[in-house]
């Protein structure tokens, strides 16, 4: 399972990337869209979006994804507080949008793509 990871928090990023790797998954984690895009290919299987992080264009990260590879999961997560966020990410056309609670809690279902 290949995991990219797009987000700014080193402190959350560093639990994310032990769980990873507990549960056996290829995690690369990038810190702004431009990255993200040219991270994503052929043989990714998840992209994992934290919403605080992912910038304004997340239609345009949803499409470099398909792009990329037709078949990827992409599972976005944000503050429950923040529907108008959320929503965005559902409308972008994201599989699966999650609250950062359900998150940390499913994290690594999450990582090894049981959501979606």
């Amino acid at each position: 399972m290949k995991v990219i990871y797009l987000s700014t928090d080193l402190m959350f990023g560093i639990r994310v990337k032990e769980t990873a790797e507990r549960a056996g998954v290829e995690l690369k984690t990038v810190a702004n869209a431009a990255a993200f895009a040219q991270a994503v290919d052929g043989t990714t299987n998840l992209a994992l979006l934290d919403l605080s992080s992912a910038g304004s264009d997340l239609e345009g990260l949803v499409a470099a994804c398909r792009a990329a590879n037709s078949s990827i999961q992409i599972v976005a997560y944000g503050p429950h507080v923040n529907t108008r966020r959320l929503d965005a990410a559902r409308a972008a056309g994201c599989d699966s949008v999650i609250s950062n609670g359900q998150f940390n809690a499913e994290m690594e279902t999450v990582l090894r793509g049981g959501l979606g």
